[in-house]
């Protein structure tokens, strides 16, 4: 009698475990999609701060103000475009990790141009506002702790569904691996 009870205790023991695994890899994958709008709030952030109007600059001997006349500050905006077309693709696929691949390299890209428009404008007479320059260095440290916050969330569902046996019931379900910013 035992023996007959056996293989149905470890079909019911598989079935137990396999719905356990698969709420914990849902339960994770909730955990990435929760992460995210705080990050993309701090994000979108970055966005604002640049579409606010220059902070401009004349120059008595000039007719267009400085910055808006500056290249760096055309860069500046294209990246800012890229930044906000990326950062809309991952709001709608945010467990694409070429996606938030790209909207890593655009961050990275706005970073880089800003701050070579914070080195070219310190001249006196080009001088970015202190403010402006405090508002995005606290944007910035809360990006960081929002995205740490995201990345952790993405190293816990893709430590989960690479573990063995719960990758077979990932495979199976479709979960992939996501992308950290």
């Amino acid at each position: 009698m035992i023996d007959d009870m056996l293989p149905w205790g470890l079909l019911a023991l598989a079935i137990f475990w396999a719905v356990g695994a698969y709420n914990r890899l849902v339960r994770l994958r909730g955990a990435v999609l929760a992460a995210f709008p705080p990050l993309d709030a701090r994000l979108s952030q970055c966005i604002t701060l640049l579409q606010e109007p220059a902070p401009l600059r004349f120059d008595p001997s000039r007719t267009q103000p400085l910055l808006l006349a500056s290249s760096l500050w055309t860069g500046l905006n294209g990246a800012c475009t890229q930044f906000d077309v990326a950062l809309r693709v991952v709001r709608r696929q945010v467990m694409d990790p070429e996606a938030v691949a790209a909207l890593r390299t655009a961050h990275d890209t706005l970073h880089t141009w800003w701050e070579r428009l914070v080195q070219d404008t310190a001249y006196p007479a080009d001088h970015l506002p202190a403010a402006w320059q405090m508002a995005w260095l606290e944007n910035r440290r809360q990006v960081a702790e929002a995205g740490e916050v995201f990345n952790q969330a993405v190293r816990a569902h893709n430590e989960a569904i690479g573990q063995f046996p719960a990758l077979l019931l990932a495979r199976l379900f479709g979960f992939r691996a996501a992308g950290v910013l």
